[in-house]
């Protein structure tokens, strides 16, 4: 296992560490990273935090953390799982699964919730900032770390905490589409930012899937 991969497992061992000794109370659990990790990739993909409940937890990962195993996915789960968002991502990306499979991808928010309604709802406001705050400081280390070139960011509510959060942001673009945006720009030093409506939870049309696919691979990327 090379060093990037233990600094990857000892940060999700803090972030199990953290979850069973002070927050445990909260039964969905929490996942830190959604790929493998590399060093400088070309993309980047941050989304809000896991959709999921206990029993989802339980299934992926409770039993392995507590066996302190805290390895990694082994491919980018975006093209091996079934989950709504994963097939809405192979649909963004179908003709650059390539580029899907060396992304790294996680959330900006590592407790999972059904919704983020859920999760504002269900939790006391202190303890939720708490958490958020907990994982809000990983992400900046993980960017620092990891060095991304790009990043697609799934949902403007994602957007919103991050430039709120986690990144100073400069040079946003706001593109209109009718009444509502249909993607953002942005840059954060030398990072880029592409910001596109929640792929499940925005109704996109097949016309609007495609104009984003088309600006963001022929344009944004170049």
């Amino acid at each position: 296992m090379n060093e990037l991969d233990t600094w990857a497992e000892d940060l999700t061992k803090e972030v199990y560490n953290q979850w069973n000794s002070k927050y445990s109370f909260w039964k969905p659990g929490f996942k830190t990273f959604y790929s493998p990790i590399i060093k400088n990739p070309t993309l980047m993909i941050l989304s809000l935090n896991p959709g999921g409940t206990e029993l989802h937890f339980e299934q992926e990962s409770k039993t392995k953390f507590g066996n302190n195993n805290f390895s990694l996915p082994k491919r980018n789960e975006y093209l091996t799982t079934d989950y709504a968002m994963a097939r809405k991502m192979r649909l963004l990306f179908r003709d650059h699964l390539d580029l899907l499979e060396q992304s790294v991808a996680l959330p900006i928010l590592f407790f999972r919730s059904k919704n983020y309604q859920y999760w504002k709802k269900n939790i006391p406001k202190d303890i939720r900032i708490e958490m958020e705050q907990f994982s809000y400081l990983k992400i900046q280390t993980i960017l620092k770390k990891l060095k991304p070139r790009f990043c697609l960011v799934i949902g403007f509510q994602t957007y919103d905490q991050i430039k709120n959060n986690i990144l100073k942001i400069d040079n946003e673009s706001n593109v209109p589409d009718d009444s509502h945006r249909i993607y953002i720009t942005a840059k954060s030093d030398d990072l880029s930012l592409f910001v596109v409506p929640h792929l499940t939870g925005y109704h996109l049309s097949t016309e609007k899937m495609d104009k984003i696919h088309d600006i963001f691979f022929a344009e944004f990327l170049n």
